[in-house]
């Protein structure tokens, strides 16, 4: 990867399950909402994470959903967590903070 690229420039095979922007997602015991409020995928990233405990691959979804029961909004659903938006972002900063930390020859701008 050079310096100027980026993740999401990177071409990607397609993952399954796809979503268009905004479709109202299945209801899913992994995320449950209240009083069975619709949630709608706005968009989905897929990441590939080892599991050092047994040294597999899991593919893991990253989804930004809008739960519409009026109370929760926007969040962001990784792996069996979900995230406000804000705690994304600061997971975001962190992830990056470690990775300039543990490989500074590799930091970007």
């Amino acid at each position: 990867m050079t310096t100027h690229e980026r993740f999401w420039e990177r071409p990607q095979a397609p993952k399954h399950p796809l979503i268009e922007p905004w479709e109202e997602l299945p209801d899913d015991p992994n995320y449950p909402t209240f009083e069975n409020a619709v949630r709608f995928g706005i968009e989905r990233h897929w990441h590939t994470l080892a599991v050092a405990k047994t040294d597999d691959w899991e593919e893991v979804s990253a989804t930004a959903v809008y739960v519409s029961d009026g109370l929760v909004g926007p969040l962001i659903e990784f792996g069996p967590w979900t995230l406000e938006p804000r705690e994304a972002r600061v997971l975001a900063r962190s992830l990056l903070a470690l990775a300039d930390a543990a490989e500074p020859e590799q930091q970007t701008a």
